[in-house]
């Protein structure tokens, strides 16, 4: 209504809505409209019982099928007892199927023992005039068979067997053979026996001639160490670890790993995982080693890899924290990786590059500042190989320096390193 009507003035809308009249369907049209959905409903219940009556069928059909199969009637019958042409006796179509004469090869035995009542398939029992049928195998399908190895399930099973015969039967469960085998391997454990027994004595002993002697043979009596770091005396464990840390093979890694949360044997644990463990494990132990010392002796073992992963992970603890023992520990390393290191000066990552730079300064060897200058005349590296030569204590690094500043094209590079190496004192700082 509109708002600004008089209050008490009846509106034309309002009248019209009022003498609307909604239309009320006629009982004609809704008996029709029952009669046709009644008659949907029957024809879908109708649909339903077909679909019914066609599934049971199928399922007679197929059970009907299958039982025919397992009692043993060829499918030859069962095929001529579905469709058959028009004329055809169906009875003596099926005694002729049901007369099939064996091969003399697959005759069955005479004597066969009577199958109990209650375990006879159901079947109809054939009489005379239609005797029971029977599936023959054909020979191709006997040609086809073939010897397959056994399972692994298969082979536990025939071998659990068997030596649960021989148990009752007692017969001792080990042959001859294995006896023999111990029995040699206790006769040559004998040396390495000998030679844990000296440093079981004496620590500090001088075993090379002994060590070389069992280390030819060291990869079959590696397992006696093991008994003895498992079963020995703190005396025999330690002297047990101290030969597989200096001979030892691969196999020995678990044992050093269990031996680093001893005291007694840390120190020499990681005297062998240094010879043995890949280079990742090294960066894992050099962050997890809270003594310097045996950290140095890490970082050396990454560097003497020669690797360029090892040497990588080695710049990468250079720039984690751990520069002071790394750079310890390169200069006191009698062959550093100088190649390896000079390669590094191109890595396209810079605190890679930085960290090389200052690895190659720590470096006491005479030659480093000749392969560091002639590194930056063939621009390899120039700016960092600078660095590593104002980080270098070495005269001749010096006297290069003094000649660069005076040279054209290399004072800018020169001046630039300084400042990148007054930036990284400030950092440490």
């Amino acid at each position: 209504m509109n708002s600004q009507d008089r209050l008490g003035e009846e509106h034309e809308f309002d009248r019209l809505l009022r003498r609307a009249e909604w239309p009320e369907s006629p009982p004609e049209q809704i008996a029709r409209l029952g009669d046709h959905w009644r008659a949907i409903a029957r024809r879908r219940r109708a649909r339903l019982r077909y679909g019914a009556v066609a599934m049971a069928a199928s399922i007679v059909l197929f059970a009907t099928v299958l039982a025919l199969r397992q009692s043993g009637v060829p499918r030859q019958a069962i095929t001529a007892t579905q469709s058959e042409p028009a004329g055809i006796d169906r009875a003596s179509a099926r005694t002729e199927i049901a007369h099939v004469e064996p091969s003399p090869v697959d005759q069955p035995p005479v004597d066969q023992p009577q199958q109990p009542a209650d375990l006879r398939p159901a079947v109809p029992v054939a009489t005379a005039a239609t005797p029971q049928p029977t599936a023959l195998p054909s020979p191709s399908a006997a040609r086809s068979i073939e010897p397959r190895d056994p399972t692994p399930y298969e082979r536990i099973v025939f071998l659990s067997t068997v030596a649960s015969r021989r148990h009752h039967r007692g017969v001792p469960t080990q042959s001859a053979g294995v006896e023999q085998k111990r029995t040699k391997l206790k006769q040559d454990s004998e040396p390495l026996n000998e030679l844990i027994a000296a440093l079981a004595a004496d620590p500090a002993a001088d075993v090379d001639a002994r060590l070389a002697a069992v280390e030819s043979d060291f990869w079959r009596t590696e397992p006696s160490a093991w008994e003895v770091i498992e079963r020995g005396s703190p005396e025999r464990r330690l002297a047990a670890a101290q030969v597989i840390a200096r001979i030892g093979t691969a196999r020995s890694l678990p044992v050093l790993a269990g031996l680093l949360g001893d005291p007694a044997t840390h120190k020499t644990a990681i005297a062998g995982l240094c010879r043995l463990a890949r280079p990742a494990d090294l960066k894992g132990l050099a962050i997890a080693e809270p003594n310097a010392a045996l950290r140095q002796q890490l970082l050396t073992a990454l560097l003497a890899r020669r690797t360029e992963e090892s040497v990588g992970l080695y710049l990468e603890l250079v720039n984690d924290g751990f520069r002071a023992d790394a750079l310890t520990a390169s200069s006191a390393m009698a062959d550093p990786p100088v190649d390896l290191l000079i390669a590094f000066l191109e890595n396209p990552q810079r605190p890679v590059r930085l960290a090389a730079a200052q690895t190659l300064g720590s470096l006491p060897e005479a030659d480093i500042a000749a392969r560091l200058s002639d590194s930056v005349f063939r621009g390899i590296g120039r700016q960092e190989a600078l660095l590593a030569l104002l980080l270098s204590p070495d005269a001749q690094s010096a006297r290069f320096l003094a000649a660069a500043r005076q040279n054209f094209y290399l004072m800018a590079s020169v001046y630039a390193a300084e400042q990148q190496l007054h930036s990284l004192t400030l950092t440490e700082r």
